[in-house]
């Protein structure tokens, strides 16, 4: 069995999981061997895309336990649309919040490594800069969530707008639509996806953009540039 693979599967067992303990081991246990083989959460979506099979649109559900789980909440909509899917419900109780998200198994399995990649290089940067109080830390995460969505929106834009496209580019615009019009079919008064809200003058905005403005995305890398869990600029 390839890395790739291992790591996929690990990923997978955390997803499938009712254990919030048990999902955290396998997360970490797949993090270590991403560190130990030097692979990105970029490259293994590539290895995701390359692997996949026909896919029919489905539901998935995740579950997110902590401090400042509402902020991460956002930032998980925000990457989970940028690849594709769609945040349909979330789902708040004493334990934590429950995200539904529909889209193509593929999509929302790469949004996951990529957005889990992202509340790690979120939570190291409000550390480093020295971010404690709930009120900092709600203005870091919203200003980065903020960033990360415009982010991802330019490069979906950027590559609807290329005439040339490669076929993956094609069929993700493809898979994309059809999330859109599943949505619009199964739940018609979703309304449309409402930006992230933030304020600028508060303490910990700077930080949070700053931070969301290098951190990695998922996009494709060639040659040298092998990005480590989201902790490098683009």
């Amino acid at each position: 069995m390839s890395k790739h693979s291992m790591i996929k599967r690990l990923l997978a067992k955390a997803a499938a999981t009712d254990s919030p303990a048990e999902a955290e081991a396998l997360r970490v246990k797949a993090e270590e061997l991403m560190i130990k083989h030097a692979i990105s959460a970029a490259a293994l979506a590539v290895a995701v895309e390359s692997s996949n099979t026909p896919e029919s649109i489905a539901v998935f559900k995740v579950k997110l336990t902590g401090d400042s789980i509402e902020e991460y909440a956002i930032l998980c909509g925000a990457v989970v649309y940028g690849f594709g899917a769609a945040d349909i419900l979330r789902e708040t109780t004493r334990e934590g919040i429950t995200m539904h998200f529909i889209g193509f198994p593929g999509d929302v399995m790469k949004a996951k490594l990529v957005g889990h990649a992202l509340c790690q290089h979120a939570e190291f940067s409000m550390e480093t800069a020295g971010l404690s109080t709930k009120a900092e830390r709600r203005n870091f995460l919203l200003a980065y969530a903020h960033v990360i969505e415009e982010r991802l929106r330019a490069r979906e834009k950027r590559w609807g707008s290329i005439r040339s496209r490669a076929s993956t580019d094609i069929a993700l615009q493809r898979r994309s639509r059809a999330v859109r019009e599943a949505v619009e079919a199964k739940y018609p008064g979703l309304g449309q996806r409402v930006g992230v809200p933030m304020d600028s003058t508060k303490r910990g905005h700077a930080q949070g953009t700053e931070a969301a403005s290098s951190a990695d995305i998922g996009d494709t890398r060639i040659g040298h540039d092998r990005l480590m869990l989201g902790l490098s600029g683009t």
